[in-house]
């Protein structure tokens, strides 16, 4: 008897201005996945989905599996977070389609991010999750900040992650598993 196997592709490469609506697609599957009340859901995409002056202004990296958009991270280039010697980048947003969740798409794209970070310059990444992403964080290794953080920054959930040698955040168990 033969089986077929499919065999799945991951790609990932910068969105396009006119991909502003598959981007909004993603977070929008993302949040309404999320674990509180749906009018809350509403009310927080109002905030977290991106415009065409986000599309400019940020870098949109797309992650594509077997050509389908499946997930999608944010963030800025253009403006250094610092403090006590330490530049950071922000990870603006990393959302992943609910049914891609679990299969290393957003380690993937934490990556890639951190790659672009590190050739910037940059020392770290710099995150500024909702609640519902603390846990993930964390579990990426990522280092959870007090109001008395080196980058000034008041917001209750705000995570640092240092990039090491090889250009992505140190000791994150989610992207060991991706690679």
């Amino acid at each position: 008897m033969l089986l077929a196997m499919a065999v799945l592709t991951t790609h990932v490469r910068a969105a396009l201005p006119v991909e502003l609506a598959t981007v909004n697609d993603i977070v929008t599957a993302a949040v309404l996945a999320w674990p509180m009340a749906e009018r809350l859901k509403r009310i927080a995409l109002n905030v977290l989905t991106y415009d065409a002056l986000d599309m400019r202004e940020f870098e949109v990296l797309l992650a594509e599996d077997s050509g389908a958009p499946a997930a999608v991270a944010v963030w800025d280039p253009a403006t250094a977070i610092t403090g006590s010697g330490a530049r950071g980048a922000l990870l603006h947003g990393l959302y992943v389609r609910p049914q891609a969740q679990r299969q290393g798409l957003g380690a993937l794209l934490q990556r890639q991010v951190a790659h672009r970070a590190a050739t910037h310059g940059y020392h770290g990444l710099v995150v500024k999750a909702e609640r519902v992403s603390v846990s993930y964080f964390e579990h990426c290794g990522y280092a959870r900040l007090d109001q008395s953080n080196p980058f000034g920054i008041d917001y209750p959930y705000l995570f640092w992650h240092p990039l090491d040698d090889g250009d992505q955040p140190a000791a994150c168990p989610l992207l060991e598993a991706s690679t």
